[in-house]
C-alpha cells in the first residue's frame, strides 16, 4: 500500500493480479503477463516462534532483482 504514494510507481489492485494465484509462474514472467516492467515478489519463512520475510523488486525485462530485503 506504501508504493501507491510514490509517484513513479503504479501499483495494480489485488484484484488486477489475483488471476496469478496458484500459477507456478516467475516474478518475471508474471510480470510479462501483466504488461509491467518490474515485480515485488515476497515468501514467508516460519521456523518455531520467528517469521522471516523476504521482499523483492524484480525488473522484469532482465530477470534480476533490483532491491531485495529480508
Amino acid at each position: 500500500t506504501k508504493l501507491c504514494n510514490v509517484g513513479r510507481i503504479a501499483v495494480r489492485s489485488t484484484g488486477t493480479v489475483r488471476h496469478l494465484v496458484g500459477i507456478d509462474w516467475s516474478a518475471s514472467e508474471a510480470g510479462r503477463a501483466l504488461k509491467v516492467e518490474a515485480v515485488v515478489e515476497a515468501s514467508l519463512q516460519i521456523v518455531g516462534d520467528r517469521l522471516r520475510v523476504t521482499v523483492q523488486l524484480v525488473d522484469v525485462k532482465e530477470d534480476r532483482p533490483l532491491w531485495a530485503e529480508k
